[in-house]
């Protein structure tokens, strides 16, 4: 039988909403009996997953085309060879100016 740990969320960080998307959370939040916290909390771990899945894959794609045209890729050059679509990526989903870094680490950095 497997044992989950439970999930601590206790690291605050402040939201602004319009009152339209409030009310849309909390009807939200009411369908599924929790409070609108928890609610955007799963919104957000769901969107931070999606782009970090949606940057392995590029880094994928990317390595695949490497290996089908011989050449070697350092990750420098991977980085270099990502930006332009994760800035379009970033674009796409609401990042206009492409300001999320591409590691994670220099966010963690910053």
């Amino acid at each position: 039988m497997e044992v989950r740990q439970k999930v601590r969320r206790d690291t605050k960080v402040a939201i602004m909403f319009s009152p339209e998307m409030k009310e849309r959370i909390d009807k939200i939040a009411v369908a599924f009996g929790m409070p609108p916290s928890t609610i955007c909390s799963f919104a957000v771990a769901s969107w931070v997953q999606q782009q970090e899945n949606n940057l392995a894959m590029a880094r994928m794609a990317v390595m695949q085309i490497a290996r089908q045209t011989g050449e070697k890729l350092d990750n420098l050059d991977l980085d270099k060879m990502l930006q332009m679509a994760v800035v379009e990526a970033a674009r796409q989903t609401g990042d206009p100016q492409g300001l999320l870094p591409l590691d994670p680490e220099e966010a963690k950095a910053a």
